[in-house]
């Protein structure tokens, strides 16, 4: 079974899904299921180091728009290429790994308030129907991604320290 990027599966009221302008010069870095962030300039772009993640990349509407999936259950994402490992990804806790700033399941990312909800497989662009990725799966982030709430109760001491540290590049 493939996913369909970057969309909710499952419509309803945990569902966040709002447009945001974005600069033509990142019209590139934008891919249904990466994650993004909204910059100070005030255009939502591909996450970057020590960034906070706002949401799910959706995808490219009329003008300068693209929607975000800010909340959602069964949201299609891209994953990092070492994600899941050849082990069933169900349950897991979803984290951001600090190389690729893609989704996984490595417990050495960046966790956020959200679990993977299928196993790894192909992943699919809604608009042309191609294959955009052979490592995709299924989140549920409801109440959205919650990135420090989350770090500060999943980690401790030096090791919530060194974590934000290699986050922010500091």
């Amino acid at each position: 079974m493939s996913i369909i990027l970057g969309v909710p599966r499952m419509r309803g009221n945990s569902d966040v899904i709002n447009d945001y302008n974005y600069a033509e010069n990142n019209l590139n870095d934008i891919k249904a299921g990466g994650i993004c962030y909204l910059d100070s300039d005030g255009y939502v772009k591909k996450l970057a180091s020590g960034k906070i993640p706002l949401g799910v990349f959706g995808y490219k509407g009329l003008g300068k728009n693209v929607a975000v999936i800010e909340s959602g259950k069964g949201v299609g994402v891209i994953l990092d290429s070492a994600a899941g490992a050849g082990q069933s990804l169900i349950g897991k806790k979803v984290y951001i790994d600090l190389t690729s700033l893609l989704f996984t399941d490595a417990t050495t990312g960046i966790p956020l308030n959200a679990i993977f909800t299928s196993d790894k497989t192909d992943g699919v662009n809604a608009i042309n129907k191609t294959l955009n990725t052979t490592s995709a799966a299924l989140i549920d982030f409801v109440g959205g991604f919650g990135m420090i709430d989350a770090v500060i109760l999943a980690q401790t001491g030096a090791t919530f320290l060194a974590k934000l540290q290699a986050w922010l590049g500091i």
